[in-house]
């Protein structure tokens, strides 16, 4: 009888068959069913504690991700480059250029405009980021980084790129672009497309006749360099360029006719990459401290990013402008392998000076230094730091460690500068501060201090205009040793006269354009428009 209502409760709870059934029996003992109840103790706990803990585990994980689905911001995973992997899509949507409303005023058709177009979609620049425009032909052991304002031109940006390639620069190092626009117009892209052909077919054509560049008053053709014998010790052992290491087939930035990479020992040259400042620097760590940060300020927040991603594969840096600015010379080929030294320049303006506007007149009556740092730094100095001199920001040339703690000195300044300003109004000129870190500060370290070297303009290879005064006969273009500038800066600035920038201007274009064997064949745009967007200093060259 006892074992008939063991098993109907068995079967009363057939879920369950490790529970014990305890009858009482008529000799007043206890027992289990089959004898077997005290053994099912021990199991019976170790499954339901199995099953807790996984029913727990299963509802963590699903918290979690409902938390982040829920908390995720679309617009931030089309910022931060941090989650391409995650969110791959970001690198076609992030390419898509912005088409300008008037092509014509650039002298290119629409089908060049869209070839420049389909070139950028291609293939980005390093670690998903950035715009492949051309590949290099291998690994170069100098970088090249040059920013565009938001007054920067097309023609700016095409006198810049026309001059570098033509003082062969390229041959030794990449250069890099910083965009201050999201998307980039694609005026500025045509123009990198643009030259870049150019160069090709001036290259080409030189190779062909074996002819050595024609010496122009300004500007000097190299077309040896990029064809000389490479070594290792000049260019490192490492082969392949860091910049678009995937090769698309097809692709026109890897794929360059008989100028491929496969033809090193003839042919070499760096790459052109671009990177937008938002996508360097996506949450814009400057708009904490002022309204609206000009791309004078942030880009040296951009350059302490970049310059830490390729510290390991360059030996030196030129940090440049590209508004005003004509390359004239390789200023690197000066710098020997293990050459550590940081060269800056003066620019001809004391800290006492006015800053100038776009008429040349100034802008306020207080020194430039003052408007920066305010009235209690400056009547706090003596009178020779008032004195001293200015030194650009437009130009820097040294070795990679250097110039990339001046940078990281740079950003940190510049915050330090705008929480002195308690309107958030962002200042337009940082030279100031750079003067300031270089006099009156330690922040830049002795290791840095002890390889620096402050040059004056137009007494060294970067003739920085418009400069000290000088003498009626004294060329603008010549040192007194009759040696030619590296680099032509200032162009724009307000102190440069309208004959003087347009005397400039034109021997620059009677160099590009007035020579039989670099004529309208090379350059297409020769005969249409005045480089720089100046119309006063076209002159037809015949």
């Amino acid at each position: 009888m006892n074992e008939s209502a063991l098993r109907l409760a068995r079967k009363a709870s057939p879920s369950m068959p490790l529970l014990v059934v305890e009858t009482s029996m008529s000799d007043g003992k206890s027992l289990s069913s089959n004898g077997r109840g005290s053994g099912c103790k021990v199991p019976c706990v170790h499954r339901k504690v199995k099953s807790a803990i996984w029913l727990c585990s299963g509802i963590l994980f699903c918290t979690v991700v409902l938390f982040v689905l829920v908390s995720l911001d679309p617009s931030k995973v089309s910022e931060d480059p941090r989650l391409l992997v995650t969110f791959p899509y970001r690198i076609r949507n992030h390419l898509v250029l912005e088409r300008g409303s008037d092509r014509s005023k650039l002298g290119y058709d629409s089908d060049a405009m869209d070839e420049a177009q389909e070139e950028v979609l291609g293939l980005p620049a390093l670690e998903g980021m950035g715009m492949l425009f051309r590949k290099g032909t291998r690994a170069m052991p100098e970088l090249v980084v040059a920013h565009l304002s938001e007054t920067t031109t097309p023609d700016d940006l095409r006198l810049f790129l026309r001059g570098l390639h033509r003082s062969g620069m390229p041959a030794r190092a990449d250069i890099v672009l910083l965009f201050p626009w999201r998307p980039l117009p694609l005026e500025f892209a045509a123009v990198i497309r643009h030259e870049d052909h150019s160069f090709r077919r001036l290259l080409a054509k030189f190779r062909k006749t074996h002819q050595g560049g024609d010496l122009g008053k300004l500007s000097v053709f190299n077309p040896s360099a990029y064809s000389r014998m490479m070594s290792i010790s000049d260019y490192g052992k490492r082969q392949e360029s860091i910049w678009g290491k995937v090769n698309h087939v097809g692709n026109a930035s890897v794929s360059n006719g008989d100028d491929n990479a496969g033809n090193e020992g003839r042919v070499h040259y760096g790459a052109i990459v671009g990177f937008d400042m938002q996508e360097l620097d996506p949450d814009d760590a400057l708009s904490g401290f002022l309204d609206s940060p000009p791309a004078t300020l942030r880009r040296w927040v951009c350059y302490q990013i970049l310059i830490g991603m390729v510290r390991h594969r360059y030996r030196h840096i030129l940090l440049t402008e590209v508004t005003g600015v004509v390359i004239l010379k390789d200023v690197l080929s000066s710098l020997k392998k293990k050459d550590t030294s940081l060269h800056l320049y003066y620019t001809g303006q004391r800290w006492s000076d006015s800053e100038s506007g776009s008429n040349g007149n100034a802008t306020t009556g207080i020194p430039i230094v003052e408007s920066v740092y305010g009235k209690t730094f400056w009547n706090s100095l003596e009178d020779e730091d008032k004195t001293r001199k200015m030194i650009s920001t437009s130009v820097m040339v040294g070795g990679i460690r250097q110039v990339r703690s001046v940078t990281t000195a740079m950003a940190t300044e510049i915050v330090r500068v705008a929480l002195l300003h308690q309107d958030r109004v962002a200042f337009r000129v940082d030279s100031p501060i750079l003067s300031f870190l270089v006099h009156k500060s330690s922040s830049l370290g002795k290791k840095v201090a002890s390889h620096l070297q402050v040059h004056e303009s137009g007494a060294s290879i970067v003739n920085l205009l418009p400069g000290p005064p000088r003498s009626a006969p004294f060329d603008d273009f010549f040192r007194k040793s009759d040696s030619r500038f590296s680099i032509l800066q200032g162009l724009q600035n307000g102190g440069v006269s309208q004959d003087r920038r347009t005397k400039i201007l034109e021997s620059l274009r009677k160099d590009f354009c007035g020579s039989a064997q670099t004529g309208v064949e090379v350059y297409s745009d020769c005969y249409l428009q005045p480089l720089a967007g100046h119309t006063d200093s076209t002159k037809t060259v015949s």
